[in-house]
C-alpha cells in the first residue's frame, strides 16, 4: 500500500472513529439523570470545554458529577476573579434567561450568560424593511474590549433572535 493510500486511510478510521465517539457522547448524555443533563446542556454549555464535558461524562455517581460541578464552579469563580460570588451571579443570569427569554440556549441567553447584562439595549420592530433586531452595547466587556455593540435578529421574523455575524 502507498504512502498516500495509507494515509487516506488512517483520516477515514479517524472519521469513523470521531463519529463513534461523538454517538458515545450522546449516548452517555442521553443517559444522564434529568438534573446533570440540564445542568451540562442547558446551564452550563456556555462555560464548560470539550475536555472538561467529556471528564464529566465520564463520571458514573451522583456524588462524583456533584464533587465535579463544586470544583467546577471554583475554577471558573477564580478564572474570573469573582470567587463564590460567579455562582450566585450565574444562577441569577440563568434566572433572568429563563423569565425574560423562555431559553437558555438561544443566542442572547448564551451571551447574557458569559458577560452578564449589556449597559444598552434597545429592539427594533420593522417589519416593512428589517426584521426585529435588538442592539446590545457594553461600555467595556472584560477580555474583549471597549464601546462593544452586537445585534441580535430573529431570521424572517420568526423563532429565537440570532447573533448577527457579518461574514455570514
Amino acid at each position: 500500500m502507498h504512502m498516500r493510500q495509507r494515509a487516506g486511510w488512517l483520516l477515514i478510521l479517524f472519521a469513523i472513529g470521531g463519529a463513534a465517539l461523538a454517538a458515545n457522547d450522546k449516548a452517555r448524555v442521553k443517559a444522564l439523570p434529568d438534573e446533570w443533563r440540564r445542568w451540562l446542556e442547558q446551564e452550563v454549555y456556555p462555560l464548560i470545554s470539550g475536555e472538561q464535558r467529556k471528564a464529566f461524562l465520564a463520571l458514573e455517581t451522583d456524588e462524583q458529577r456533584t464533587a465535579f460541578a463544586e470544583r467546577m464552579w471554583s475554577i471558573w469563580g477564580q478564572q474570573l476573579g469573582m470567587g463564590p460570588a460567579f455562582r450566585r451571579e450565574y444562577q441569577e443570569r440563568l434566572e433572568f434567561c429563563r423569565a425574560e427569554f423562555e431559553s437558555t440556549l438561544e443566542d442572547r441567553a448564551r451571551v447574557l450568560l458569559l458577560h452578564g447584562a449589556p449597559d444598552a439595549r434597545q429592539e427594533i420592530k420593522c417589519d416593512e424593511v428589517l426584521f426585529p433586531l435588538e442592539f446590545w452595547h457594553w461600555e467595556r466587556l472584560e477580555g474583549v474590549g471597549q464601546k462593544i455593540t452586537i445585534v441580535f435578529y430573529r431570521p424572517y421574523g420568526l423563532g429565537a433572535y440570532r447573533l448577527w455575524d457579518p461574514r455570514s
